[in-house]
């Protein structure tokens, strides 16, 4: 089998995978949904972490029998190692080196959705030729009502409000996009207030080091941040608004096997961990998704 290698957006963490991709998994719990990881179960002796576990911080929630490892400089979710099923490393397969195409859900098409929200996809990954100069604030469509939003991290302690008209959302292709899976909306600094959790808050900062990219430093979700192009405005991770509309997120991967007639891709799993997402609930014992 080939060895596949991977890491985090810095480069401070890094791990070798000695696997066959034929399968990967997406969970609409409330920490994967925020996250939008793509989960690959692989037994511990497949996995290697190869550097940086002195940069790692374990994230644990509920019942504490899972631990979400992401790197603490930069934030991105690595992989989960679930204490009842110690075994088996769920690998999210966004932060693989190079991964091709059919490893990840499938994008939803540039353009106005049957549910009116209009996708844009921008080519972050070449940004220096499709951003010359800041961009405007997207005009909004006349018929969606201006309303007001709260959203946060996992774990609570990053709060935020948001008025703004969610009629557009954005997927980007840069380097650390692919890997946080963010789904972007940007509004003006006066339609955004940060209520709690300032304190919490990491920076991370690469490349000409004007955006700012933060992260809750005990989950380490990416709620918002302040780009490159107009870095006064915020851009906010609609996943993470409380009970995000379906109608904002990209639509999940077809659970199932491939069939003969499909093209290349893994079988994929489609978990619905927000059934046993909450106190008292006790996780299953070898889900493909993990939590």
């Amino acid at each position: 089998m080939p060895i596949l290698t991977g890491g985090c957006h810095c480069g401070l963490v890094q791990y070798q995978l000695d696997t066959q991709l034929k399968h990967a998994a997406v969970c609409n719990c409330s920490i994967c949904l925020k996250k939008g990881v793509v989960n690959h179960r692989v037994k511990t002796d497949q996995f290697q972490l190869t550097q940086g576990e002195e940069h790692l911080t374990d994230y644990l929630f509920n019942t504490k029998l899972i631990r979400h490892r992401f790197c603490s400089v930069c934030g991105i979710h690595l992989y989960i190692l679930p204490v009842i099923d110690q075994g088996f490393v769920n690998v999210n397969l966004r932060t693989v080196s190079n991964p091709l195409p059919q490893w990840l859900p499938p994008v939803p098409p540039a353009g106005v959705s049957p549910q009116g929200v209009e996708w844009v996809l921008f080519d972050g990954a070449h940004w220096e030729e499709v951003a010359k100069a800041p961009a405007p604030l997207p005009a909004s469509q006349p018929n969606t009502p201006l309303r007001k939003y709260q959203g946060g991290c996992h774990c609570g302690q990053v709060r935020f409000g948001l008025e703004a008209r969610l009629d557009r959302a954005t997927l980007c292709n840069c380097s650390l996009c692919a890997k946080k899976a963010a789904v972007l909306h940007r509004v003006a600094p006066e339609a955004f207030h940060l209520l709690s959790g300032a304190d919490r808050l990491t920076d991370y900062r690469f490349a000409t080091k004007t955006a700012r990219h933060l992260f809750c430093s005990t989950c380490g979700i990416h709620a918002f941040n302040h780009p490159r192009i107009n870095p006064d405005h915020v851009v906010v991770n609609l996943r993470c608004l409380d009970n995000p509309d379906p109608a904002w997120l990209p639509p999940p991967p077809v659970h199932g096997a491939r069939t003969p007639g499909d093209p290349p891709g893994p079988d994929w799993i489609v978990f619905d961990g927000a059934r046993w997402d909450g106190p008292g609930h006790p996780a299953p014992t070898a889900a493909g998704a993990g939590k």
